[in-house]
């Protein structure tokens, strides 16, 4: 087997240079989209978009298992591409068939919500568009892996175009209900699904060999569970608020949020650069490991100060600017959630290293401590405080998490240096 070489700085800037700019790109078009649609259906329907959005999104994790991370840290690790096409087609062919088995049970289950807030037809489009939106992560993950970010690039760019596009004509025919624009946002998903997956098979290939199967599975738990935990941290607030305060609130606590996780694509290109350089550089040099760690954690420190304070002191501006004076109320969110840039840029870049040093089950300790308090806390609190004591949870759950994951790299480190130290 022919090994690729270490990864140089000069590789690392360029994938990271087109990942950032894709990602940018991709969700500046689908930040815009939400915008788009918001402005146009009014807060009570865009409140059961996002509300029904978040849930899918959260209970995705049952069949997306968390395989994109682990192919991130296994599918290049060793050098062997013909290992990476196996890998990717095999996580391509569970999130395929156990996404197909979550949708009828999906399907079943959602009569059972609160309709106001949660119509079923309303929920099953998301969640259709969610299944197809997993497809094509695994397909931009393969090239992640492959550190070809220029392939990811014009997948997940043309992806939201697409979306984007297709909204537009929406609104060039005066729509301003939501079902229309939920019909085309999951046509358009089948569409770029269809072409990522064919294009997949023309470059990397696609190569099963059942055993894969199995074994991938079972190498699954550790990041199915931090997936499952990730999500509800990230997500469940919205859903929580659906739940809890009604599609109004909702309306007005998703277009913070809105901002906020597109604006998580900085640290989050980051991350995906990382893992698999990561992963490489501990298999083949570990001596460089901390040296770039050092490098990295500087730069995210720096990255979140300066995200937190332009976010803070612009936020009302930008809600008024985007969403209109309907939305206002959004601009106390948003200075809230700024908080929550400031420990993600740190947290993304020490779940980086814990997963190339393969601490990944660790990681679940600190990801299960901060899930359970935000949603403990929100439910405990969002009858008083609504969704602004809904927010300062959100920041509190993130300062936690990256306070866990600092822990666990200082006990890593200690535990390397009595490993490498002479007997």
């Amino acid at each position: 087997m022919k090994s690729i070489p270490f990864v140089s700085r000069r590789e690392l800037a360029v994938n990271y240079g087109a990942l950032l700019s894709g990602t940018a790109a991709a969700r500046l078009l689908a930040g815009l989209t939400m915008i788009l649609i918001a402005r146009q259906v009014g807060s009570a329907q865009y409140g059961q978009f996002a509300g029904s959005l978040a849930l899918a999104k959260v209970a995705s994790s049952a069949f997306a298992l968390g395989l994109e991370s682990w192919l991130l840290r296994n599918g290049l690790r060793d050098g062997n591409r013909s290992l990476l096409s196996r890998l990717s087609t095999a996580v391509l062919a569970i999130t395929a068939g156990l996404g197909l088995i979550w949708l009828a049970v999906f399907a079943l289950f959602a009569p059972a919500l609160n309709q106001d807030s949660f119509p079923y037809i309303v929920l099953m489009l998301c969640a259709l568009s969610v299944w197809c939106e997993e497809l094509i992560n695994v397909v931009s993950t393969t090239f992640k892996t492959a550190l070809q970010n220029t392939v990811t690039f014009a997948i997940i760019t043309g992806t939201q175009l697409l979306l984007f596009l297709l909204v537009l004509g929406q609104m060039g025919l005066g729509q301003q209900m939501l079902l229309p624009y939920l019909y085309v946002r999951v046509g358009g998903m089948a569409v770029a699904t269809i072409i990522a997956v064919w294009w997949m098979s023309r470059t990397v290939t696609l190569h099963i060999q059942w055993p894969d199967i199995p074994a991938t599975l079972r190498g699954a738990p550790p990041f199915a569970i931090s997936l499952g935990l990730a999500l509800i941290y990230e997500r469940a607030d919205v859903a929580i608020i659906a739940l809890a305060l009604g599609q109004e609130q909702t309306g007005l606590y998703a277009p913070a949020t809105t901002i906020i996780i597109a604006l998580f694509l900085i640290p989050g290109t980051l991350f995906g650069v990382m893992v698999p350089a990561l992963s490489r550089i501990h298999a083949q040099e570990p001596a460089r490991l901390m040296r770039m760690m050092r490098l990295l954690l500087a730069g995210s420190l720096g990255l979140a100060v300066l995200l937190t304070v332009t976010v803070y002191l612009s936020a009302h501006f930008v809600i008024n600017l985007l969403f209109g004076p309907d939305y206002t109320a959004s601009g106390d969110v948003l200075a809230v959630l700024s908080g929550v840039l400031a420990f993600r840029c740190l947290t993304f870049t020490l779940a980086a290293l814990l997963i190339a040093v393969g601490w990944q089950k660790w990681r679940l300790v600190p990801q299960a401590l901060a899930a359970g308090l935000n949603v403990g806390l929100n439910f405990l609190i969002i009858g008083t405080y609504g969704i602004m004591g809904v927010a300062y949870v959100y920041v509190l759950t993130e300062a936690l998490l990256m306070a866990g994951y600092l822990a666990l790299v200082v006990v890593w480190r200690r535990r390397s240096r009595l490993h490498a130290a002479p007997v």
